[in-house]
């Protein structure tokens, strides 16, 4: 019995740095799951291109030279049959985050008081049928292991995280500065 062909997943990549171009090229185009369609450098061919060529997931950069992120987003939010947004920044502040939250309707930004709240919220939301994404620093996951282990290991939901790490905590840290980039945890490959 052979096994169902899966279509591919059309992804379209917008970033004005042609390194990131490169290696999501080379990531996209290593996995069969993905087609990769178009990469653009700007907005205007982003929006022209997926407007040629319809795709199911656009992944962009949120800073470009004439325009950001949320310009993409206002375009495409009156758009039927719309890509599936990802956006990724370097950007540390929270700006981001809510500005994208404020500009998507399928994007709902939930704040907790402390990171262990953030998994049992998440747990929640997932066996109410939504699908949750919890965005919290590094040290927040170390903060948050009891709910971590409790939603993720003992419940066995799929819950998925971003997690953000500057790899050198800073000088307010009550330890002081820790530069832990030579630590085997954060330079190891994964597999």
């Amino acid at each position: 019995m052979s096994e169902p062909v899966q279509k591919s997943i059309r992804v379209a990549v917008a970033d004005k740095n042609p390194l990131i171009q490169a290696a999501l090229k080379q990531l996209l185009s290593e996995d069969r799951r993905f087609e990769l369609v178009h990469v653009a450098s700007d907005c205007a061919t982003f929006l022209r291109n997926v407007e040629r060529q319809p795709v199911d997931v656009g992944v962009i950069g949120w800073i470009f030279g004439s325009c950001d992120g949320r310009y993409i987003l206002d375009h495409l939010a009156g758009e039927d049959h719309a890509a599936r947004i990802v956006v990724y920044t370097g950007d540390a502040s929270q700006t981001v985050i809510g500005r994208v939250g404020d500009k998507s309707h399928a994007l709902t930004l939930l704040r907790v008081c402390r990171e262990g709240e953030a998994w049992p919220l998440a747990a929640g939301l997932h066996l109410g049928g939504q699908s949750p994404l919890v965005i919290m620093q590094v040290t927040g996951l170390f903060e948050s292991g009891d709910a971590l282990r409790n939603v993720l290991f003992d419940l066995k939901l799929p819950i998925f995280a971003i997690l953000r790490s500057d790899l050198k905590t800073s000088a307010s840290h009550p330890y002081g500065p820790v530069d832990i980039t030579g630590h085997p945890a954060a330079t190891r490959k994964l597999p």
